[in-house]
């Protein structure tokens, strides 16, 4: 698989393709921050990095099967000038420029939440509606964000975590004064501070950075502001994902990331959107012209074969064992694959094959027990 990443970041995206089990051949991602790019080549040094997304022409790339990017929100967010499209915001017009020019087979683009009037602009420019998904779901931060995309999924189940289940070991200090507010003739403690007995951290972004996301220990007497490696956990990145450059630049660049485990649950069913859709015949052909360019169908490779086949039942086996429903489609597929090259080295047609059984079994009479049919 090929994918285009504009607005690359740190390379969430790259995360989470890895985490659905999505094979890559090439990775190419546009971004000009020199900390994320060095974020990403740290972790990723086979990324292919194109720069500025202006510079980048659809001609000079091989056929993308995946686009993705988180198009600048500043201006779009209520935290922003609220420019709209006019404002940094419209560098969206960039990402649907090389949408019509790679045609990927697939895309995914998130933003934030926004005025009506500007989300419906973005549908209509990519023919979908967005889905609201909250990070909250999968991880102990609110982040409410929409994507837009053609890979059909359901939403994430609520995995029911909390700030006090990603929290890493910390002194805690006396709180401020300045946390207090005051309420008639009583001193209350602010109520935007995250408590870890039962809340989730509030959305992480680049203009808070850490400052804001001070919170209080069970007991709420003392508090702390939350770790890098925290933000990590909350965005559910890879632990120490961003270690190589200076906590500053790791707050910020977390604040501007995606929750990995959200695209990842996204990308899960990518293989089924981008797969080819062919008869079975014309799979047999496949198979056949891909088996015959290797020099596999002779009769000297039965027996190598034969093994070959079993060792890809042993994996379908072992994916049902398991549970793995999509490692399950690998083996039976794999042992489709085997099981036709060693028809074709036997001399036979995989039609042959199957006509044979069909006419031995079409009138034979016995009982099913156990779920096997035994004949008489």
């Amino acid at each position: 698989m090929n994918v285009l990443s504009l607005f690359d970041g740190m390379s969430c995206g790259q995360q989470a393709l890895e985490r659905a089990g999505i094979k890559v051949d090439n990775y190419f991602a546009s971004e000009i921050d020199q900390y994320a790019i060095k974020v990403t080549m740290d972790n990723y040094p086979d990324t292919i990095q194109l720069g500025d997304i202006h510079e980048i022409n659809a001609k000079d790339l091989p056929k993308i099967d995946l686009l993705l990017g988180g198009s600048p929100c500043q201006s779009f967010s209520s935290f922003g000038d609220q420019s709209g499209f006019n404002g940094k915001s419209g560098l969206f017009y960039e990402y649907v420029r090389l949408l019509n020019e790679v045609k990927p087979t697939c895309f995914l683009l998130e933003n934030v939440n926004m005025k009506k009037e500007w989300r419906d602009i973005i549908s209509q420019e990519l023919g979908v509606e967005p889905i609201a998904i909250n990070s909250n779901l999968v991880s102990a931060q609110n982040r409410d964000r929409l994507y837009w995309t053609n890979i059909k999924f359901d939403m994430p189940k609520d995995k029911g975590i909390l700030l006090k289940d990603i929290l890493t070991e910390k002194e805690f200090r006396e709180i401020p004064k300045c946390f207090y507010k005051n309420w008639g003739n009583q001193q209350r403690i602010n109520k935007g501070i995250n408590w870890v007995g039962n809340q989730k951290a509030n959305c992480l972004t680049t203009k808070n950075c850490h400052t804001n996301q001070y919170l209080l220990n069970e007991d709420k007497s003392l508090c702390r502001l939350l770790t890098a490696d925290e933000f990590e956990k909350l965005q559910t990145v890879i632990p120490g994902y961003t270690k190589s450059v200076s906590d500053t630049e790791r707050f910020r660049m977390l604040g501007n990331g995606w929750t990995v485990d959200v695209i990842a649950h996204i990308f899960k069913n990518l293989k089924h959107n981008t797969m080819e859709e062919l008869s079975f015949d014309q799979l047999i052909i496949n198979v056949h012209d891909w088996a015959n360019d290797k020099g596999l169908i002779k009769p000297e490779f039965i027996k190598s074969q034969f093994v070959k086949t079993i060792e890809e039942l042993g994996e379908a086996a072992s994916a049902i064992s398991k549970n793995k429903p999509d490692e399950l489609i690998d083996g039976l597929g794999d042992t489709f694959v085997t099981l036709i090259i060693l028809t074709m080295q036997c001399g036979l047609t995989p039609q042959e094959a199957l006509n044979s059984a069909w006419n031995e079994i079409k009138h034979r009479k016995g009982k099913t027990t156990n779920g096997v049919f035994i004949k008489e």
